[in-house]
């Protein structure tokens, strides 16, 4: 969460043409992440998003606001949290 500046998301989701997920607020994707843990025992797991925790950026370049979180458990925690735009 963090490390990427908006243009580093802005290239990806154009060179991949996949849409890229960012957090808006890490303290607040934190609390949502470690608020959640305990809903993981059984693999990943997809979170409705609350409105302004995070964004999509498509290939094109405009933005949306994440509907969802995907949310991907490690033997020690988490592995990856990411907003995404629809359910999979």
């Amino acid at each position: 969460m963090g490390c990427l500046s908006l243009i580093s998301f802005i290239q990806e989701a154009r060179g991949s043409g996949i849409p890229q997920g960012q957090f808006l607020d890490d303290i607040a994707a934190e609390k949502f992440i470690a608020d959640r843990l305990g809903q993981l025992k059984n693999g990943a797991k997809t979170f409705d998003a609350p409105p302004g925790l995070g964004r999509i950026i498509h290939p094109n370049g405009t933005f949306t606001d994440a509907k969802h979180i995907r949310i991907v458990p490690s033997k020690s925690g988490v592995s990856s949290a990411f907003p995404i735009y629809q359910r999979e």
